[in-house]
């Protein structure tokens, strides 16, 4: 069999002498030979390589260069990268892949049509496929997805089943372009599945990140030491005298002992110094200072440290530590059989501690008023014993003893008996008053610690790295403080309640080690004023990220599936870049197997030479238009085909009848009668619609429900604006949404299927039309099969030029766009925006989300430990308005209703009292005080679990503050009867307060204003229930004062009388304390509140005022004397008004507790907190809406189908010529079976192949001589055609059309052979020279008129 003759261009054109239009054809033949692929093979892969493999480096830069990296056990690492972005990152890269699958296989598509063009000119000769097989080569080349790849693999699994339909050889350009867009869908689609399993596998992870540290404005100074400079310059007396004492070797942390030194060594500066000094130190005791801070290392150590250190920052530093720990010796000291009131204290020895018993005799209230070192001997290094040497004399040794007796109403018991032990509590009761003997063992260190940022791993604050004993001076500077008189009575009440929650069942150890941190903490901070900044070491910067936990299985794998789709992008292009190198023509034939519109040229249209060697668009006319339908063939058989001119109605019935009945006798016997041609026509494609419909519709709908059923019905999730928290993990939101975005990309070839039964409809439809626009030409016809079968974002691109104004080749033809074609267009376009913009939108999702901490809330029963509310003891009320006492009171008539706040007879507020000062001090078991994000003092429980939310109701006072002190004092006007500290008072102004000077003779004044501005101070003895009479409203009025020593107004210690505070606070000359005057209005509320223990705080919901009665059993007790010192000892360093307000209605409501009881809460929750997912609002609303709207055009695609099918025979057949390259190729190579025609599936069209069958592709001469390109049967092939049409017509057909064969005769003679449809075509294979043969052409539209009307 020889090879087709090939055709070489001239080298020298002066030999051959061409025609002058023949110039222009040889410079195209020669152009078209000449041009090589490589180059656009080279750039297309390139940038899919160059894509590919960035975006893996850029996922692994990200994941291990960027950020810290740390290898878990197994095969997970957690690295800082925030997940997001690594979701993003890896599904463009799927999508990237996905998207460049058409693009590798049209690569492919050059090295095959080398092949068949080298095997077409001899070489390799079964390298060229068949009929059958050129049908699914195409559709693998022009398809390039799913679907077409199914589709072929299953025409050839049928094959191979029925061996006996081919027994030609497969071919193995077929073969390897079977296999290799099954590789290439394979690797894009493991790539996105192995995708799909590392996102599954990865979680958020918090992390601590630690970076070095970048100073700014000297934020290094993290250390103290002591400030030598400050003391040096008191190392010797200004005025010259000598002290003859250590003074000066002690930096003057305390004014001179009157009892040791004269008075007269004792200068003016040394006394302000003293004050300023003690200023700083009350403001450090209470963590007001601006320059000292005192806070406990993780071995419970107090160290000195800056009050502010920058967030998220780690260093090491030198400070000075204090450890303190105390026992109590009341048991071993106290007289058991003392018959005094008040205890005796005797040691005896054992301990060593020498109590002077008459100095703490003289003031039993005085908590503290024994306190100081004890020497070796036993004695008490007191401030307030004359003659006692002071503590930096006494304090020799490091670490040293320190003993203090305390008294507290907290720990007694209701029905305690006095000269007893309170419990196990080492407290003893006489007096009403309740005594521990505590003696301490303090030891002063040198300290190097490091400070911890708050990282993920739950580790933060001060550890110590080392501590050693400090020098003897500086332990004698530590405890110099001890003799500042800041230690005595209620000053120090902060200090006497013991550890949160411990109420009466408190042992004596666990008194004595929570007494021990505070009076550490407190000694500490006395000394503050002459430490001095130190610089810290190792800074580094440390940040709580909430980073990634990735499992390296699956991340590796994917990336391993992107590089081998790389690498075989790589040999693809190379194979393909080789194979083309030395063969001509590779572009023209890429173009004829990868595009349906040469093969359709070669069909149906008269193109010129010329147009054949070109690779853009040819001119089209009116006439070029084809329709479908049913013709009858040469021999009068029925058949169904694509065909030129207008198709008339079929009517089964009006066919002509033979002997044996109303039928079709076929070739090879078949039979097609009335009832089958009936059943044909009538065959519904709606079936096989709604199959693709929902198909595609549960591909998209499926992920959609999945993502708003888990966002919002499995999870909960709240809205803060544009925001959406949801507790669902966002490895699973972004999973799901991967899915959406890959399910929404298969759809698109699905709906374009749906859309090719509404396209068969319409052409069937239009086809009936004489002369109709709206049926395409040979061209659009080959632009619908390529947008219906290709649906990718290449074809639309390609068909979209070819409509558009820049096409200049479109200005050419005369023909209009048929709808059909613009429908095709406008719909692919419509799906290609849908799903492209979705994953657009879920690449913008990937981005927007992140992974957040998120409440969890779930169901929890009311039951008896969910009593976290508070109402009266209305019980306890009635108990108490008998007067179980039996003691009669006609001057306070008002008593029984307090409720026990006080009882007459039986010590006033013994059980009141206690109970208010543990709730107060955070030391109850059943009450404490808390703020409400509005200021609220609302009585809570002590203690909650950690994973509740409730609401519930309770009572909360509000208290608003202002200074009167200027309104009170009249320095011109002053007298001689300021009574210390306090001046003379004369409140002049509005609010009216009129204050009893009398009263003046302690160091508070506190007390209810009634109607007429009267006050007294709840001081004054006797104690009555002034508040209760006096209150007649809600809310009331209450005078209260605030002491301070040399507060921040008194800096540099100045002994000038006057206002020397920003704050208020008024200084009497030569006195070291200010006083500050606060007119306060305070309401009692009923309140509603939200608790959520992840953040530990109290929302109120609402509150109203309480009732006159509540109000006045909330004040009662500010008679009592305990509020006001109360105050005092927690506002130390000086407070503003709204400061004083705050600390008012803590103490006030605390004091109350007494009366309250639990109740009920309205409702509760439990709560964990869960890493949840950020979801950005609009994002994920245009996901959703671009789906959305994708489904709605689907459905209407559907509609549209069904609709326009449901009536137009044949739809399905019509609809296979769009869908498939196999009824095309059957007409244009034969032979024809009319039966053949009418089978769904292309390979029913054929019958059985052989060698025979094969094609050959490349330029060949035609009869008339002209040089052209195509694709032709072998000489074989063309001697076993059927001869009852047309001799030797391997490339001519059997059916004849009325609108080809009304073209005058010259025109088909010069034409050559009659073509399948009616078309002329060039006979390809015939050398020049050779006659073709037109016998048995007949007119045709006369049969066609005639029966088929």
């Amino acid at each position: 069999m020889a090879p087709p003759p090939s055709y070489s261009a001239p080298d020298d054109p002066k030999q051959t002498q061409p025609l002058p239009d023949e110039d222009d054809l040889s410079r195209t033949i020669l152009h078209a030979k000449q041009h090589r692929p490589t180059r656009a093979i080279i750039v297309i892969a390139a940038v899919v390589v160059l894509v590919g493999v960035g975006l893996s480096t850029l996922l692994l830069a990200y994941i291990f260069v960027n950020h810290n990296v740390h290898r878990l056990g197994g095969q997970a690492i957690t690295t800082t990268a925030d997940l997001q972005y690594i979701f993003t990152i890896s599904n463009t890269l799927c999508t990237f892949i996905s998207l460049t699958v058409p693009l590798v296989i049209s690569l492919h598509g050059y090295g095959v049509a080398a092949e068949w063009l080298e095997a077409s000119q001899g070489v390799g000769s079964d390298n060229r496929p068949s009929r059958l097989q050129l049908g699914q080569l195409m559709s693998i080349l022009q398809g390039a997805n799913i679907l077409s790849w199914v589709r072929v693999q299953s025409h050839l699994s049928q094959l191979t089943r029925d061996s006996k339909r081919q027994t030609i050889s497969r071919p193995p350009l077929l073969t390897r372009s079977a296999h290799t867009l099954g590789l290439l869908l394979a690797l894009a689609y493991l790539t996105t599945a192995l995708d799909f399993w590392f996102h599954i596998s990865s979680d958020s992870e918090v992390l601590a990140v630690v970076l070095p540290h970048v100073p700014v404005m000297g934020d290094t100074l993290f250390g103290k030491q002591i400030n030598w400079t400050l003391c040096a310059s008191y190392g010797s007396n200004a005025t010259g005298l000598d002290y003859q004492t250590p003074l000066g070797s002690i930096c003057r942390l305390i004014l001179a002992d009157p009892h040791v030194w004269p008075n007269d060594l004792v200068d003016a500066d040394f006394k302000n110094y003293f004050s300023a000094s003690l200023a700083e130190s009350d403001r450090t005791a209470v963590n007001t200072s601006t320059s000292n801070y005192v806070v406990f290392t993780d071995d419970q150590q107090a160290i000195l440290v800056p009050p502010y250190i920058p967030p998220n920052v780690t260093f090491e530093a030198d400070t000075v530590g204090l450890r303190m720990t105390c026992q109590s010796v009341t048991k071993e000291c106290v007289d058991t059989k003392s018959t005094n009131p008040v205890p005796r204290f005797n040691c005896h020895g054992s301990p060593n501690l020498i109590i002077d018993n008459k100095l703490f005799q003289a003031s039993p209230y005085m908590s503290g008023v024994v306190f100081g070192v004890v020497n070796e001997t036993g004695q008490v290094s007191n401030a307030n014993y004359p003659g006692y040497f002071p503590a930096y004399v006494m304090a020799q040794t490091n670490p040293f003893q320190l003993a203090t007796i305390i008294g507290t109403e907290a720990y007694v018991d209701a029905n305690q008996q006095n000269d007893t032990f309170v419990g196990d509590t080492g407290f003893y009761y006489g007096f009403d008053i309740a005594y521990s003997l505590q003696l301490c063992q303090v030891a002063v260190n040198d300290v190097t610690y490091r400070y911890g940022a708050p990282n993920g791993s739950g580790t933060s604050g001060f550890q110590t790295i080392s501590s050693n004993p400090s020098s003897l001076l500086t332990t004698t500077l530590v405890a110099t403080s001890v003799d500042s008189g800041q230690f005595g009575g209620l000053d120090f009440a902060f200090t006497q309640y013991g550890p949160p929650g411990s109420g009466l069942n408190i042992t004596s150890d666990e008194y004595s080690h929570a007494y021990a941190l505070t009076l550490g903490q407190t000694l500490l901070a006395m000394s503050a004023t002459i430490f001095d900044e130190s610089p810290a070491r190792n800074l580094q910067s440390t940040r709580v990220a909430l980073g990634s936990k990735l499992d390296l299985l699956p991340l590796a794998l994917t990336l391993a599936a992107a590089l081998a789709y790389c690498l075989s992008t790589i040999y693809i292009a190379c194979n393909a870049a080789f194979k083309s190198r030395s063969i001509d023509f590779v572009k023209l034939a890429h173009a004829h197997i990868t595009s349906p519109a040469p093969i359709l040229r070669l069909m149906f249209d008269r193109t010129e030479p010329p147009e054949i060697w070109k690779y853009s668009d040819w001119p089209e006319v009116q006439s070029d238009r084809l329709t479908v339908g049913v013709v009858r063939t040469r021999q009068g058989h029925l058949a169904f085909g694509v065909t030129h001119g207008a198709q008339p109605t079929l009517n089964t019935r009006l066919l002509v009848s033979s002997p044996s009945g109303v039928h079709e006798t076929l070739p090879g016997g078949e039979v097609i009668d009335d009832s089958t041609m009936e059943a044909t026509a009538q065959k519904g494609s709606t079936s096989a619609i709604l199959l693709f419909w929902l198909v595609s519709t549960t591909l998209m709908l499926v992920p959609v429900i999945l993502l708003v059923v888990y966002v919002f019905s499995i999870n909960s999730s709240t809205r803060d604006g544009s925001i959406l928290l949801t507790t669902a993990r966002i490895q699973y939101v972004l999973t799901i949404s991967k899915a959406l975005s890959t399910a929404a990309s298969l759809a698109v070839p699905l709906v374009t299927s749906i859309y090719a039964y509404s396209a068969a409809a319409e052409w069937l439809g239009s086809s009936k039309v004489p002369d109709s626009t709206a049926t395409p030409s040979p061209q659009q016809l080959g632009r619908l099969i390529s947008i219906i079968q290709g649906a990718n974002l290449t074809v639309f691109a390609q068909s979209l030029y070819h409509l558009s104004p820049f096409n200049k080749q479109r200005k050419r033809t005369r023909l209009t766009v048929p709808q059909i074609l613009a429908h095709a267009l406008l719909v692919l376009g419509l799906l290609l925006t849908f799903s492209n913009l979705a994953s657009v939108f879920d690449t913008w999702l990937h981005i927007s989300s992140s992974a957040k901490s998120v409440e969890q809330l779930y169901p929890r029963p009311f039951s008896d430990t969910t009593l976290f509310g508070k109402q009266i003891n209305e019980t306890q009320c009635a108990y108490y308005a008998t007067n179980p006492a039996g003691v009669t009171d006609p001057v306070h008539p008002d008593l029984p209703q307090l409720c026990g706040l006080y009882i007459p007879g039986v010590a006033d507020d013994v059980y009141s009292a206690p109970e208010g000062l543990r709730a107060v001090y955070n030391s109850s078991e059943s009450n404490r005080v808390a703020f409400t994000e509005d200021r609220h003092a609302i009585l809570v429980p002590a203690s909650f679990p950690a994973d509740v939310q409730y609401i519930a109701s309770t009572v909360g006072v509000f208290s608003t503050c202002y200074s009167i002190t200027s309104h009170c004092v009249n320095p011109a006007n002053r007298t001689d009867l300021s009574i210390d500290p306090f001046p003379w008072l004369n409140c002049t102004g509005s609010p009216p307060v009129d204050i009893d000077n009398s009263l003046l003779n302690t160091t508070e004044l506190f007390g209810v204003v009634n109607a007429t501005g009267y006050m007294v101070s709840g001081d004054a003895p006797p104690l009555d229930p002034w508040a209760y009479q006096q209150i007649k409203s809600n809310p009331f009025s209450l005078v209260g004062s605030s002491l301070v020593v040399g507060s921040s107004g008194q800096q540099n210690g100045s002994s000038e009388e006057g206002y020397l505070s920003d704050l208020g606070y008024y200084f009497t000359s030569g006195d070291a304390l200010g006083v500050n005057l606060f007119y306060c209005d305070v309401t009692v509320r009923d309140v509603v509140y939200l608790y959520s223990s992840s953040t530990s705080s109290f929302q109120t919901v609402s509150f109203n005022d309480s009732s006159l009665r509540t109000t006045r059993l909330v004040a009662t007790l500010s008679d009592s004397g305990i509020m006001s010192p109360n105050i005092d000892a927690i506002l130390q360093g000086g407070a503003s008004a709204d400061d004083y307000a705050l600390e008012l209605s803590r103490q006030m409501i605390g004091m109350s507790a007494w009366i309250w009881e639990p109740a009920q809460v309205h409702a509760i929750s439990g709560i964990e907190q869960v890493l949840g997912t950020e979801i950005h609002a609009v994002p994920l609303m245009l996901y959703l809406v671009t789906v959305g709207s994708m489904c709605i055009l689907t459905l209407a695609v559907c509609v549209q189908a069904v609709v326009r099918s449901y009536k137009v025979p044949f739809t399905h057949l019509a609809q296979m010529r769009l869908t498939s390259l196999l009824p095309m190729i059957h007409l244009l190579f034969g032979p024809i079976d009319a039966a053949r025609t009418w089978k769904e599936g292309g390979m029913g069209l054929f019958s059985v192949e052989s060698e025979a069958h094969r094609l050959n592709i490349g330029p060949i001469e035609t009869l008339k001589g002209e040089r052209s390109f195509g694709v032709t049967a072998t000489e074989a092939d063309a001697d076993s055609a059927p001869q009852g049409g047309l001799e030797r017509s391997h490339s001519a057909g059997e059916l004849a059309h009325s609108e080809r064969l009304n073209v005058p005769g010259p025109d088909i003679e010069e034409a050559g052979v009659e073509g399948r449809m009616g078309y002329v075509i060039p006979d390809l294979s015939l050398k020049p020279g050779s006659p073709p043969s037109v016998s048995g052409i007949e007119e045709s539209h006369g049969v066609l008129d005639g029966n088929l009307k």
